[in-house]
């Protein structure tokens, strides 16, 4: 449900998939790498790894591939002034450069915000959100939990969202 200066609707949706533990790896994964028009990414934190096996690696670099076949892909990584988040911000930096060099949208939020949100919008329709960052931990050994939403609707507002993220 959504909530709207006070008021509260649904938006109708195609089809609901929770996204358990490393369900989200493979799904998003598969996502990406089917996407046709857009990818939208906000997320607090993006680890990447030393090997091109890792699935922090691997998953990024279907996001490379998806803008070289002209895909539309845009990234809102989380950046902060403050002290005890330093080696987030290393961590974010270093997936943002590499981005960056392959010529994809790539920037950090406002520093003054924590960008917390983990939200992919993909073509249009597809929306997943829940706990999931994009690290080792999250990928194969956490116990996390996203969810996967086929809505033109909530693909939008979470557009819209996105679109309201201010910058560094």
């Amino acid at each position: 449900m959504l909530l709207t200066r006070g008021t509260a609707f649904a938006l109708p949706a195609e089809s609901v998939e929770p996204l358990l533990k490393n369900d989200y790896y493979t799904r998003v994964c598969t996502l990406v790498q089917g996407a046709k028009e857009s990818i939208y990414v906000l997320m607090y934190a993006i680890q990447v790894g030393k090997s091109e096996y890792e699935p922090v690696n691997k998953l990024c670099q279907y996001l490379i591939e998806a803008h070289k076949r002209g895909v539309q892909v845009e990234i809102i990584l989380e950046h902060t002034y403050a002290q005890r988040d330093k080696l987030l911000n290393k961590s974010n930096q270093k997936a943002f450069d590499l981005f960056y060099k392959e010529g994809i949208k790539v920037r950090f939020d406002d520093p003054k915000k924590t960008l917390h949100s983990k939200v992919i919008i993909i073509d249009g329709n597809t929306t997943i959100l829940g706990s999931h960052n994009w690290t080792y931990t999250a990928f194969q050994r956490n116990n996390e939990s996203s969810i996967l939403i086929k809505s033109s609707k909530v693909a939008q507002e979470f557009l819209r969202y996105f679109r309201t993220i201010g910058v560094k």
